[in-house]
């Protein structure tokens, strides 16, 4: 007669979520603690000539998953100078380049989680990303280190490429464009906090009709 293994609580993959989480965060902290401060990178895109500018900006918003790089105002900026659709374009492929280094470096780091954790401490991981991968990775895009620790964890986890690129791409595309808009037509400081309302208005209604799909094929 066979036992059933018992089952997990995930209390250790919660635990590789927050450190995952803090990690992000001291990076943060430090980089900020040694002055590297990138407010000031708007300010000298625009006296750059605009091939470079576009390089800069786009490597900047790459780089978010490792720097507090203000990815709002960088996406403001490509707005500013670009136009609409051109600072989208380039917010867009900065923002999914940030997302799949992230999944890069989560399936990189396999493992050696595998050596730390048990399979079964993953599988509450898996399934959350089984029901939730998608629409966890479009939520969490426009929001600072949740983005970070999300692209890690869905990297580390069964979340397949296809996935996380589509759900990178769904997440970026409202942000990319929300911010580049303000930085076209817009010039009052407040242009930015209501670009960031939209993109999460928009990534909420993308969860929700995520979760009346599900419910609908259940």
């Amino acid at each position: 007669m066979e036992i059933a293994p018992k089952a997990t609580s995930g209390k250790m993959y919660w635990r590789f979520i927050g450190i995952t989480f803090f990690i992000f965060l001291l990076i943060f902290a430090l980089a900020e603690a040694m002055g590297l401060h990138f407010m000031d990178s708007t300010e000298q895109m625009r006296t750059w000539t605009l091939p470079v500018a576009a390089l800069i900006g786009v490597a900047l918003l790459a780089a978010d998953i490792f720097l507090p790089v203000p990815s709002s105002v960088i996406m403001v900026a490509n707005g500013s100078l670009f136009g609409l659709v051109g600072g989208s374009l380039l917010s867009i492929v900065g923002g999914l380049g940030a997302a799949l280094i992230g999944y890069w470096m989560g399936q990189k780091g396999k493992g050696l989680l595998k050596r730390w954790f048990r399979p079964q401490d993953f599988e509450v991981g898996d399934r959350f990303f089984a029901r939730w991968g998608i629409s966890s990775v479009i939520v969490s895009r426009p929001v600072p280190l949740i983005a970070e620790t999300i692209s890690v964890a869905a990297g580390a986890g069964n979340l397949g490429w296809k996935k996380m690129l589509w759900g990178s791409l769904l997440g970026t595309v409202p942000t990319a464009v929300a911010y580049a808009w303000a930085g076209a037509y817009l010039e009052s400081y407040n242009a930015g906090i209501y670009a960031f309302l939209a993109v999460v208005g928009v990534a909420g209604i993308f969860v929700t009709l995520g979760y009346l799909l599900q419910r609908n094929k259940r």
